[in-house]
């Protein structure tokens, strides 16, 4: 028999397409900026010929900070300044000046504002930051002579600056398998004391991994009170919460190009003077605490910053400070660009004037007159009764002024203003 043919629809299976899965979110990144030694890395930021010698920070007579080659040599912080000089000769020896610090760490930020917003500095030492990709976290960590450390945590990007190399990147994206090999020595470097250390490897801890194996929470807080909220957060790396936006300072800027180089410090006077005068103009009402100035040369750009020992929008004042920063920034070299910058800015305080300089104002006068005439005899005058004693109370009493004496008061008010026509 043939087989009928029909025109019935076949059924056809089809496959529904899987639904799209939602990416899980990329895990936080951050970038951790540490430096070995920030008060001869502050010298070396405000003097770049000292980069690659042995820098000795000098405080007091005493060494505060000190170099990697410094260190090598075997100077340590706290040493007398004749035994460093006598331990590293080749080593080059600077005043700490109040200030320098900050102001170094300043610049550093606002070049790093120039890459990322959000930024952080946690200690004199420590900068957190988000959002920094591997080419520029290597170009800072070059540019900046810092080490610089990347990962899913604020501890261990931390731990991995620590670890990491000189002026170099240390990247760690699987935060676990990383702080699992952290040896417990470089916890120094992140706050914790060398007596808690000591005491977990008496406990036969080496790592951070095995810390985080064997030892609970509650027993760190019971073995370790001061440091056992930090140990605990880089042993498991929770701390994750995010890096806020930086606010650079404010701070009052002039600039100027010369025409052709400069090599002769009195050549550049001029400039400075007038450079301190358009600044001068742009504080208004603020006071300036801190000068830095920053040269463009034929060497490479230079700066020096001076800490002013009062807030001050003084010309002479500022202009002695700028030529000052200028004998320390030149360096020999022949000067292209001037940049003055006026840093901590604060608003002077008001102070109360004097009693007469108030009166002489007409809304104050008719101020005092309303009272009068609301209450009589309420308003006094100083008298003084004892001038040499301790006791304030007992130096003075006020007395009641009478109408009698306002009257005489207002007539010889008018007389003197009469002879003075």
């Amino acid at each position: 028999m043939r087989q009928a043919i029909t025109n019935q629809p076949r059924a056809v299976s089809r496959v529904a397409p899987a639904p799209l899965e939602t990416p899980a979110p990329l895990p936080p990144v951050f970038a951790c900026l540490w430096i070995a030694d920030a008060p001869s890395w502050a010298l070396e930021r405000l003097e770049p010929d000292l980069r690659g010698r042995a820098v000795i920070a000098v405080d007091a007579g005493r060494v505060r900070g000190a170099n990697t080659l410094a260190r090598r040599a075997g100077v340590r912080i706290g040493d007398a300044l004749s035994r460093a000089r006598g331990l590293c000769e080749a080593g080059v020896c600077r005043t700490l000046e109040p200030g320098a610090l900050e102001g170094a760490s300043d610049e550093a930020l606002r070049q790093l504002n120039a890459l990322t917003p959000w930024l952080e500095r946690t200690a004199s030492n420590t900068i957190y930051a988000s959002g920094l990709s591997l080419e520029d976290a290597a170009r800072v960590a070059t540019d900046l002579g810092v080490r610089v450390g990347i990962s899913t945590s604020r501890g261990a990007a931390l731990l991995a600056a620590l670890a990491a190399r000189e002026d170099s990147v240390r990247f760690e994206p699987d935060q676990g398998v990383f702080l699992d090999t952290v040896p417990l020595r470089v916890l120094r470097g992140a706050g914790i004391s060398p007596d808690t250390l000591e005491r977990l490897g008496l406990f036969g801890i080496a790592t951070l991994g095995e810390l985080r194996v064997r030892i609970t929470r509650a027993q760190l807080e019971r073995q370790f009170t001061v440091d056992s909220a930090r140990l605990w957060s880089l042993a498991h790396g929770d701390d994750l919460h995010p890096v806020p936006v930086y606010t650079p300072p404010k701070c009052v800027t002039a600039r100027l190009e010369l025409e052709s180089s400069a090599l002769e410090p009195s050549e550049l006077h001029p400039a400075l003077e007038q450079l301190v005068g358009e600044a001068i103009v742009n504080l208004g009402r603020h006071l300036a605490g801190a000068l830095t100035l920053q040269l463009e040369t034929e060497g490479g750009r230079r700066s020096s910053r001076v800490h002013l020992r009062d807030f001050t929008c003084d010309a002479k004042t500022l202009l002695r400070s700028a030529k000052r920063a200028l004998l320390e920034a030149q360096g020999g070299h022949g000067v292209l660009t001037l940049e003055i910058v006026l840093g901590d800015l604060s608003k002077p305080v008001p102070r109360q004037d004097s009693l007469f300089a108030i009166l002489e104002r007409p809304g104050v006068r008719e101020a005092v007159q309303r009272v009068h005439r609301r209450f009589p005899a309420r308003l006094g005058r100083l008298r003084i009764t004892n001038p040499r004693a301790y006791l304030p109370e007992r130096r003075f009493r006020f007395q009641a002024l009478t109408g009698d004496e306002r009257s005489k008061r207002g007539q010889a008010n008018k007389g003197n203003k009469g002879d003075k026509r």
